[in-house]
């Protein structure tokens, strides 16, 4: 009967140990926690939050509340890193996690993406490099290149604007950043000169261009003194200024109306009993003792343009003696100027602002859809077929080495890729951490495997191995025999 009550105990400890599991199970079923925590290079923090429903809730002390009502040790960095607007459930580690030291492994570029829009607005995110092809909704597309972009953006505060760009030759790179500003002139030296006027209509655009290259009317001429110029309008003889030195200067006569011969400014000097003339050519590089000679129309190539609606202009345009005919011209198209140069007009609005010139560049990507060239802006959404792309460029935290301090003051290294326990937490960098060098954004996760949980499982084990060990070892029961038919049954002694 031994083996028999061995086997009986070894029963009961399997089935305590499996009700142990059981219980341990639906403990952490409702104990596991799954989240994210954000410590300070040099500090310290103790709460792990995740967002609300996440999980189970039941040992969860805090519950759909913001990050400013959390109970963070460091908020000034948590609420930097968690969104301010989604609820989230938080749990206390039971114990300060500090970060000791954070090291740079290695730089990563931004990550560069082309995303497509689809009907319903999904989106698609496409790796950008030069002369890949994506395979879109609408076809496939071929990125050329991706480079700096200048032009217009849309603004309540904005003015009326054409922005350009300017290639030399075929082989050339593109100049962009050309603006021009409605009833103004810009040169682009030494070559070039451009003008916009926005006007009512479209026949009001088409009929105002002039037949001839402008005269005189686009010039101007002026005399530097000190922190100032006094420009002059009018080239009628005589027409002059006398500066803060006491110099007189006067106009002499008036320069030629038109390239032939090239227009030149004559202005007479006198200062005290000292008198000479100074000749100034048309748009001069330099300021000629104190003169300057503004005469766009006169330069290389003169492009004039009339718009009235966004993206699109009426132009006319001249090269030497050379005349480019009257043509609409919309944003994204090319002029092509008899002496091989090539403009392309790159937007046209009636409230904008240029940008692109100064302080960080914006990029675009250079793609192309069978026969039509994309020039996607960076951040801005262009439509192709029936969606539409976009280019984005995603900041890439660098590769980053913590040295964490948990429980007892005891340290460990955490790299990418790495996982560091903690008691009944385990420990591993987030990918998504836009403050890398300055905190460390760590996955937090609380799971099965408490010593709890580990006791019944133990249990379990024994109580198997006992009770299969028992049952090998179990006597064999022996049966008492059957009266047969007809004979005696067992005999009782008589009373």
């Amino acid at each position: 009967m031994k083996p028999f009550r061995s086997g009986l105990v070894c029963g009961c400890l399997f089935y305590l140990g499996a009700i142990v599991v059981a219980a341990a199970w639906l403990l952490n079923r409702h104990a596991v926690f799954d989240g994210l925590i954000a410590v300070p290079v040099g500090g310290a923090e103790s709460l792990a939050v995740r967002p609300s429903g996440g999980g189970a809730r039941l040992f969860t002390p805090h519950r759909a509340l913001t990050p400013e009502l959390l109970s963070f040790d460091t908020p000034a960095v948590s609420r930097r890193v968690f969104n301010a607007d989604t609820p989230l459930d938080g749990i206390f580690l039971g114990f300060p996690l500090r970060v000791r030291r954070a090291e740079v492994l290695e730089r990563r570029p931004d990550l560069e993406l082309i995303e497509e829009r689809g009907p319903g607005g999904r989106l698609t995110a496409h790796p950008v490099r030069p002369g890949a092809t994506l395979a879109t909704a609408d076809g496939p597309v071929t990125v050329e290149s991706v480079g700096p972009w200048a032009g217009l953006i849309n603004d309540p505060g904005g003015r009326r604007m054409a922005a350009m760009s300017w290639r030399e030759s075929p082989t050339s790179e593109w100049v962009q950043g050309i603006f021009v500003e409605a009833g103004s002139w810009i040169t682009l030296p030494p070559l070039a000169a451009f003008r916009l006027d926005w006007v009512p209509d479209e026949d009001t655009a088409r009929g105002g261009l002039p037949a001839a290259r402008p005269g005189l009317e686009s010039a101007r001429w002026g005399v530097r003194d000190l922190r100032r110029v006094h420009w002059f309008e009018n080239f009628l003889p005589g027409t002059g200024c006398t500066v803060t030195s006491g110099a007189e200067y006067v106009l002499l006569e008036t320069p030629a109306n038109g390239l032939e011969p090239p227009p030149m400014l004559r202005v007479g000097i006198r200062s005290g009993d000292a008198r000479r003339v100074v000749r100034v050519t048309a748009n001069p590089p330099e300021p000629v003792e104190g003169l300057l000679f503004e005469y766009p129309a006169a330069s290389t190539v003169c492009v004039m343009l009339r718009a009235w609606q966004e993206d699109s202009v009426w132009a006319v345009a001249w090269q030497g003696g050379d005349a480019v005919p009257p043509h609409r011209w919309r944003a994204g198209e090319e002029l092509a100027l008899p002496g091989g140069q090539t403009l392309r007009l790159d937007g046209v609005t009636a409230a904008g602002l240029p940008v692109g010139t100064q302080g960080k560049p914006v990029l675009m990507a250079q793609a192309k859809a069978g026969d039509t060239t994309l020039r996607l802006r960076e951040g801005l959404f262009l439509r192709h077929g029936d969606g539409a792309l976009r280019y984005r460029r995603l900041p890439q935290p660098p590769l980053m080495r913590y040295t964490l301090e948990g429980r007892g003051g005891k340290t460990m290294e955490l790299g990418p890729g790495d996982a560091v326990r903690i008691g009944p937490w385990t420990f591993t960098q987030s990918p998504d951490n836009p403050l890398a060098e300055e905190a460390a954004l760590l996955h937090a996760r609380r799971a099965w495997g408490d010593p709890f949980q580990k006791t019944g499982a133990v249990l379990v084990l024994l109580g198997a191995v006992g009770w299969i060990l028992a049952r090998l070892f179990r006597p064999e029961r022996v049966k008492d025999p059957l009266p047969q038919e007809g004979g005696e049954g067992p005999s009782f002694p008589e009373a």
